[in-house]
């Protein structure tokens, strides 16, 4: 399986860059993709920078560049909501939305981008495959 890990900082990405072995090194536009294996998968592990135009700028540059990405997997540091959360813990996306989108005016409901889902749905198989001890539930951006 390929797998493109991508965090917004490179205090982020730094414990996964340690673990990969056979690692190269490929610079493009700006952005420093790192491939090598972990657990026999193909990992390309990269930094977006920090926000959601960030991100998908770099997506776009990672799927001209790389064939057959199976699973994209962002990690990072967020905020939590209502004190559900502390930090250090890790909460895996079950449901995502924007918080910031506010399209009611023509029709649709808060957080919903216009012509698209309210809510995404994080990867089930991915997320029944995770033996640790985490918090699954909804993540926000905005």
């Amino acid at each position: 399986m390929k797998i493109a890990i991508i965090g917004a900082m490179d205090e982020e990405v730094a414990l996964m860059s340690n673990r990969l072995e056979d690692k190269t090194v490929i610079e493009k536009q700006d952005y420093k993709f790192e491939l090598g294996k972990i657990n026999n998968h193909d990992i390309i592990l990269t930094v977006s920078s920090i926000g959601c135009v960030a991100t998908g700028m770099l997506m776009g540059v990672l799927f001209q560049l790389f064939d057959g990405i199976d699973k994209v997997i962002n990690i990072g540091v967020a905020g939590g909501v209502f004190g559900k959360v502390q930090p250090g813990e890790v909460v895996l996306s079950e449901k995502l939305s924007y918080s910031g989108a506010d399209a009611r005016g023509f029709g649709y409901q808060y957080g919903q981008i216009p012509r698209c889902p309210k809510e995404y749905y994080g990867d089930k198989e991915l997320i029944e495959k995770v033996s640790l001890d985490v918090k699954k539930g909804m993540i926000l951006t905005s």
